[in-house]
């Protein structure tokens, strides 16, 4: 009997402990909820309150510079320009820019680097090209590249105009008004003076009768319109 009694009393003593262990577990569990919930309840409390002051939250400035640096580190926007037998590239942001001309069979020409605007290279004809560069209002300095003879011309300023093998521009050291083969001026050269407005080009300008005549419309340099025929001749072997 009485060992009965010891053995009834040394279960009750392992239930009591194991009351105790599962009131402790219990316990801490429910600080950690009680914790975790005052967390979420401070993260919530300061996000509340950064939205109050207008101040971005911690994730949203973490957020903000990575788009920031995305941004900053993106590529600038490149200019490319590109032909049979030419190819201008460079940089908008940077405002520079490089050219290159080829001849016929690839070989580079001609190159150079420009900056502020990028050169305006086009065909004029089938075996022509034009290649300007533009320095500001009524400033372009513009060649001529002969891509089957492989031939350069001078340098002209401002051109009216361009056909059949022929250029029109101003030049007042020249004689005023010159009408001349682009690449050769002994096969044709005509100059005429006039008071033509060095800041305007003109209004209107054409070859007509089979290129044998100029009709040109221009201001003189008191800026009074001026409407005139010019009449060429004939040009050599023509």
């Amino acid at each position: 009997m009485k060992h009965k009694k010891a053995v009834r009393a040394v279960v009750a003593l392992f239930i009591m402990a194991g009351v105790v262990v599962v009131a402790a577990t219990f316990g801490n569990a429910s600080r950690k909820a009680e914790e975790a919930a005052a967390s979420g309840q401070s993260s919530t409390a300061q996000s509340k309150a950064d939205t109050s002051t207008g101040q971005p939250s911690a994730s949203e400035s973490t957020q903000r510079t990575t788009s920031e640096q995305t941004a900053a580190t993106a590529p600038e926007k490149a200019y490319l320009l590109q032909g049979k037998q030419f190819k201008v590239e460079g940089s908008d942001s940077e405002r520079s820019y490089r050219y290159s001309i080829y001849d016929a069979k690839g070989r580079v020409v001609d190159e150079g680097q420009v900056e502020r605007m990028a050169p305006e290279i086009s065909y004029i004809s089938e075996n022509v090209m034009k290649i300007c560069f533009h320095g500001g209002t009524y400033a372009d300095l513009c060649k001529y590249y002969d891509t089957k003879n492989n031939v350069f011309s001078q340098d002209y300023w401002n051109p009216f105009l361009e056909q059949a093998g022929l250029i029109v521009y101003y030049d007042a050291d020249d004689g005023g008004l010159v009408v001349r083969d682009i690449f050769d001026k002994s096969k044709f050269y005509r100059t005429y003076s006039r008071d033509m407005s060095l800041t305007s080009p003109p209004e209107a300008i054409a070859f007509f009768d089979n290129g044998r005549k100029l009709r040109v419309s221009y201001v003189t340099k008191e800026q009074e319109p001026v409407s005139e025929v010019f009449d060429l001749g004939a040009r050599k072997g023509g």
